[in-house]
């Protein structure tokens, strides 16, 4: 699986769908306030959310999900998104 990791100036966010989240045993409402949600994809933020998730599907699946890291310059659009 392979997933993306956005940054901007002042934070970072991974991105998941609620499938990816169901499929490792966990739901939206796990995450904190500090995530976002747009339709059916999660950012969740880096400093709980994001080890929270990795670290439940490593116990799914015996491997860490392949991350591309993409920054922005600028503040990322997930700060408009709508908390969880």
């Amino acid at each position: 699986m392979k997933l993306t990791y956005i940054t901007d100036p002042g934070h970072g966010w991974l991105l998941v769908t609620i499938d990816q989240v169901e499929q490792v045993g966990l739901s939206a409402c796990d995450f904190s306030r500090f995530s976002y949600r747009q339709g059916d994809t999660l950012a969740l933020e880096e400093d709980l959310d994001m080890g929270m998730f990795l670290e439940a599907y490593q116990a799914k699946h015996k491997e860490t999900p392949l991350i591309q890291a993409d920054h922005l310059g600028h503040d990322a659009p997930i700060r408009s998104w709508h908390g969880i």
